[in-house]
């Protein structure tokens, strides 16, 4: 935000103003033009939530299949005490 503006301050404001402006933006007279925009997109924005959940139980069995090895570690050690 600092390098796009002349100040961090209007960084900031031009940052929260953003989806305002969109909103002021969206009118009957384009809303057909941004509704075909949108729909011409629509395989990428699947692909992505696709991605983000694939990811995410990718990154769940990981985390569990670590997990349980390092408490299989932790109670062996405890059992050799």
């Amino acid at each position: 935000m600092g390098l796009g503006f002349d100040n961090f301050i209007m960084g900031i404001k031009g940052y929260f103003f953003f989806p305002f402006e969109v909103l002021n933006r969206i009118s009957p007279n384009n809303f057909n033009q941004l509704y075909q925009g949108l729909n011409a997109n629509w395989i990428i924005m699947i692909g992505i939530v696709v991605m983000t959940i694939a990811f995410y139980i990718i990154g769940y069995n990981i985390g569990k299949s670590i997990g349980e090895s390092k408490i299989k570690e932790l109670e062996s050690l405890v059992a050799n005490k």
